[in-house]
């Protein structure tokens, strides 16, 4: 190969350009690197970042590239399941090799991979398993006490995050919706307490997250607060 390649190891194999060209070709690939995001060829310059070493910049783009995505299922975005195992790829082997990246930079890649998770699950109508990760990832506030601490967290997300939120919301709405519908129709014939507080809690769930997009320093595009609205009034 031209330029060379990554082994399994992260070390480069030399390629062409180390025997015919002199000096530091990391230096020749990261302008490689920079000409091709230039021209719009991201996903192929994600690959020569990685390969002159330059993680940053790597992660950076991949982040950018993930972003639209994210909220999507596979089959309906031709371009995301790719980019999912490159960017689980990466993370693979940035942690088992020890790569240093940049503290922001890092924590919205993985925050990115573990909303495809999130996505993945919802889209798959997976409704308990969705909201567990949704959860654990401590991004929406799940009581009114709970919004203005989040919606300080809110502001030190980066843009890739943010631009996301929406879908965020709705899909959590959405989720909620569908469990206390769940739990409804189980107890048609008999009234459980557990089933009566689990819609409880999902009620005030939903209702910090209306509150939370309220508060949020960023306009959420279209109709979305309106949906969260039908969305909460379906749980009645």
């Amino acid at each position: 190969m031209l330029l060379g390649r990554l082994n399994s190891d992260g070390s480069r194999k030399p390629g062409a350009v180390d025997k015919y060209c002199g000096g530091d070709t990391k230096v020749l690939i990261s302008k490689v690197a920079a000409d091709t995001e230039s021209k719009g060829l991201n996903e192929d310059a994600v690959h020569l970042y990685d390969l002159c070493g330059n993680h940053d910049q790597a992660l950076t783009l991949l982040n950018r590239l993930l972003c639209p995505v994210v909220s999507s299922s596979d089959a309906s975005h031709s371009d995301r399941a790719r980019l999912k195992t490159l960017a689980i790829g990466l993370a693979n082997r940035y942690r088992n090799q020890a790569v240093e990246t940049s503290r922001q930079v890092r924590s919205t890649f993985h925050l990115l991979l573990d909303l495809l998770v999130f996505f993945d699950l919802y889209h798959a109508n997976r409704v308990e398993q969705a909201l567990d990760v949704v959860n654990e990832l401590q991004m929406l506030p799940s009581t009114t006490e709970q919004v203005q601490s989040k919606v300080t967290i809110f502001k030190t997300y980066s843009d890739e995050i943010r631009q996301n939120i929406s879908d965020i919301l709705l899909a959590t709405m959405t989720l909620l919706t569908r469990q206390c519908k769940q739990q409804q129709n189980l107890n048609k014939s008999v009234t459980t307490k557990s089933g009566d507080y689990l819609c409880a809690n999902a009620r005030r769930y939903a209702r910090a997250l209306i509150t939370f997009a309220g508060m949020l320093p960023y306009h959420l595009p279209g109709d979305a607060t309106a949906r969260l609205v039908q969305l909460e009034v379906q749980m009645t």
